[in-house]
């Protein structure tokens, strides 16, 4: 009896020292010190410093984030995303000898420097913005039928687009059955879809679905309201993974992920995140990791033997192609036009594009590898050869090689300041502004593609017509059906008593 006694008292004690916040730190602290040692004897071993100080870094900003994980949600994805497109291939390359390219060593260092000098300049900047800029906890006067309206635009918006977009891409998934997913991005396919009404609608709803998702999103509705429009989005991007997009589901869901982590750390009264969740989340990260291999056995068109361990390894090499894009970039700056500006794309696409009556080119085209302003299309043009180009094959970006080729090392130094403040800004939420929380939500899934995308997509995005036309169609709306309800509300509720709850919703009463 007394044995079992001291048992449970040793448990809880050990429990209320580990939830000892100076324990924690402690731990944190020496934990930390372990890693870096660890990581700094890899990097003498190798004999590769760069990139042993890259892993290292990167591991302690994971660290970092997960240390205020609800705050720091976007990092640490946007740090994922970046070691998975430039970090990983590197790292098995050099760590483990692992399929090394014939780059020359003054292209390796270069890359290397590049992507090193790039993370800290991030990371730097979001440290740094974070500890001195103070959050105002004051809280702050907001219309809640304004607010209500707006959501309720927003979400069945969000249903009908919805529809549209799971035809589309059930369309799509026929196509790539029936030819390949390297058709989706030949001229051909681009004509196909511009030609046929149909499916050009179809094709524009899936582009208006997250924004208005984003907005509904952005108003903060309870859990119970947003859990049909996210098990939507999660059928669509599922069905999405047919197509051979991988980019879709994976931004999706960590999109996602980062609003729920939010609304789990603002919310007092809901909790959106349980510990079985979380636990589940963990355990299926390496059936997922599986579930991806295959997929990418599969867009590559043949069967693998190879071991689960060989397949994982080669996922990761194969997603680190943008350290290549980089490479290339350096190697063949003399063969690219240096009168383009890449890194300031969206100038030259969107609204602003057509505004100005410049030509908006579309899939890959001669036409848009020699006269656009796009360096995956300029790049794989010269790269892979016309044939294999017009074919729908590409190499890619790296908003990295973009700011090096228009503005040399200066650019890369101001482009990465502002991607760590626009981590930063996009990091937080809020329900009284509910236009700048959807834009915020807009700009975060080309804020993780960075590292394999373009450098200003995330302003590209907003100055596409379909967003800038929804964004109008669902504030715009909001704002004259609220003018007509101040002026006509009384008399709406006279005239339709048994509706009063139901226009009380749209803030008919609200001046009653």
């Amino acid at each position: 009896m007394n044995k079992d006694f001291n048992i449970k008292n040793k448990y809880i004690s050990i429990k209320n020292k580990l939830s000892d916040v100076k324990f924690k730190n402690n731990f944190v602290l020496v934990a930390l010190i372990v890693i870096n040692v660890i990581c700094l004897s890899v990097t003498v071993l190798t004999s590769n410093v760069f990139v042993g100080l890259t892993f290292t870094l990167w591991i302690n900003i994971i660290c970092y984030c997960l240390f205020k994980f609800k705050e720091r949600a976007l990092l640490f994805f946007f740090s994922i995303a970046f070691f998975t497109f430039l970090i990983g291939r590197v790292v098995l390359e050099q760590m483990f000898n692992y399929n090394v390219e014939t780059f020359s060593t003054e292209t390796n260092l270069f890359a290397e420097r590049l992507v090193l000098f790039s993370l800290t300049v991030v990371f730097v900047t979001f440290f740094l913005l974070d500890s001195f800029i103070k959050k105002k906890d004051r809280p702050k006067k907001c219309n809640i039928y304004r607010i209500r309206r707006i959501r309720i635009i927003s979400k069945w918006l969000f249903f009908i687009f919805s529809l549209g977009s799971i035809l589309y891409t059930c369309i799509t998934l026929y196509i790539v059955i029936k030819r390949t997913y390297h058709f989706t991005y030949t001229q051909e396919y681009t004509n196909l879809i511009n030609k046929n009404i149909i499916l050009y609608v179809l094709s524009k709803t899936e582009l208006f679905m997250p924004i208005a998702l984003y907005v509904f999103l952005g108003t903060m509705p309870k859990k119970k309201e947003c859990i049909l429009p996210i098990a939507i989005q999660l059928l669509y991007l599922v069905l999405s993974l047919g197509t051979g997009q991988r980019a879709i589901i994976v931004l999706g869901v960590f999109v996602l992920i980062i609003y729920v982590v939010y609304r789990n750390s603002q919310d007092k009264d809901e909790v959106w995140i349980s510990k079985k969740i979380v636990i589940i989340g963990i355990i299926s990260v390496p059936f997922i990791l599986v579930f991806f291999v295959l997929l990418n056995h599969w867009r590559a068109g043949y069967n693998s033997s190879t071991s689960i361990f060989d397949g994982v390894r080669d996922f990761f090499y194969q997603q680190g192609y943008s350290i290549n894009v980089i490479k290339y970039t350096y190697e063949l700056q003399d063969q690219l036009p240096q009168d383009k500006l890449y890194s300031l794309e969206f100038l030259f696409s969107g609204i602003i594009a057509r505004i100005f009556g410049l030509p908006v080119y579309e899939g890959n085209s001669i036409a848009h590898a020699i006269d656009g302003n796009s360096l995956a299309h300029a790049l794989a043009y010269i790269k892979l050869g016309e044939e294999s180009y017009l074919a729908g094959h590409g190499t890619g970006t790296a908003y990295i090689a973009e700011l090096y080729h228009d503005f040399d090392i200066f650019g890369v130094i101001i482009g990465n300041i502002l991607v760590g403040a626009i981590l930063l800004f996009c990091s937080r939420l809020s329900k009284e502004k509910p236009l700048t929380s959807a834009v915020k939500m807009i700009m975060i899934p080309q804020l993780l593609w960075m590292p394999r995308g373009m450098f200003t997509d995330f302003i590209g995005v907003l100055l596409r017509p379909t967003t800038f036309l929804l964004l109008i169609v669902i504030f715009g709306g909001e704002w004259v059906i609220g003018k007509l309800l101040k002026k006509y509300g009384l008399s709406i509720v006279k005239k339709f008593p048994k509706c009063k709850k139901l226009f009380a919703e749209f803030g008919v009463l609200e001046n009653v």
